[in-house]
């Protein structure tokens, strides 16, 4: 025969606890604009233009860099931007940038980005001649960020940060 169905002999019974009354939680920061700091701020200031390009707005603001600084010098160089301005508003720098108009109209902007933070993508001097089409190349050398074709006429690999065209 079959012993009956229970609990076994050595684990107890736990009564049901009720909640308790404590103290009310302290301030989670809920309401606080920017919870967590974005780390990748190559992403960052791409997807601000790309998404500023579509939203149709000509005007967005980057917080400054060295490194956002020379690509906005990069960008406005090659046609994306009309021109670029450094503000300081409450002790921190700004870059305000404008993007270009065709026809009244915000030109639309595709970003790819080839080199991640999990997957860097670097190539050499002689590498770069495939890199040629309708996309603009942005390359980080030792001497600075330049584009594909100005690194080759340099002599000069790096790592690839994006792909950047107007749509």
């Amino acid at each position: 025969m079959r012993a009956t169905q229970g609990l076994s002999a050595d684990v107890r019974f736990v009564p049901p606890l009720f909640s308790q009354v404590c103290q009310q939680r302290g301030n989670t920061g809920r309401q606080e604009s920017e919870l967590v700091k974005n780390m990748d701020t190559v992403a960052n200031f791409l997807i601000r233009i790309k998404n500023s390009s579509l939203a149709g707005k000509q005007n967005l603001a980057v917080p400054f860099s060295k490194f956002n600084h020379q690509m906005a010098i990069i960008l406005e160089k090659e046609g994306f931007l009309e021109k670029t301005s450094l503000v300081e508003e409450k002790g921190r720098k700004k870059l305000v940038l404008a993007l270009t108009k065709k026809d009244k109209k915000i030109s639309k902007i595709e970003v790819r980005r080839i080199s991640k933070p999990g997957r860097r993508v670097y190539a050499k001097a002689s590498d770069l001649k495939r890199l040629r089409g309708s996309w603009i190349t942005v390359v980080s050398t030792p001497e600075g960020l330049f584009n594909a074709k100005e690194a080759l006429n340099q002599n000069l690999g790096g790592e690839i940060i994006c792909k950047i065209a107007k749509i």
